[in-house]
């Protein structure tokens, strides 16, 4: 992977997939003024759904990387929190603890005022 930053400076990176599922990707790189070797560990995470990103460095002549920074993120529309995930109220978004139907299908309202307002009018809600 080459790295161009905004001097135009250009940073080669090599690697290889690593991990029993080969889901992570580790690439190093030898600074040639320090002789520091720098890593890139990017590894999936949450079956799939993120990944996390990691910078190290570690001095010549040492066995330790000290990591730098860290990045983590999801796809779009994904969570990392393991929530069950529970019906919304059709009129506020809120948590639907009441089933009201129309039509044949199940919707959720959160309050008796909600569901006094689907029912009034369900077409106007939907």
């Amino acid at each position: 992977m080459t790295l161009v930053d905004v001097k135009d400076k250009k940073q080669v990176f090599e690697g290889r997939l690593i991990g029993a599922k080969r889901d992570r990707l580790t690439l190093e790189r030898i600074d040639a003024d320090t002789k520091e070797t720098h890593q890139i560990l990017m590894n999936m995470a949450a079956g799939g759904i993120g990944s996390v990103y990691t910078y190290s460095t570690k001095p010549e002549n040492r066995t330790l990387y000290t990591k730098q920074w860290q990045i983590r993120f999801t796809k779009e529309g994904e969570s990392f929190a393991t929530a069950k995930k529970q019906v919304e109220c059709v009129v506020t978004g809120g948590l639907g603890t009441m089933p009201v139907s129309y039509k044949g299908v199940t919707y959720y309202v959160c309050c008796t005022g909600c569901r006094d307002a689907f029912l009034e009018n369900p077409e106007k809600i939907l």
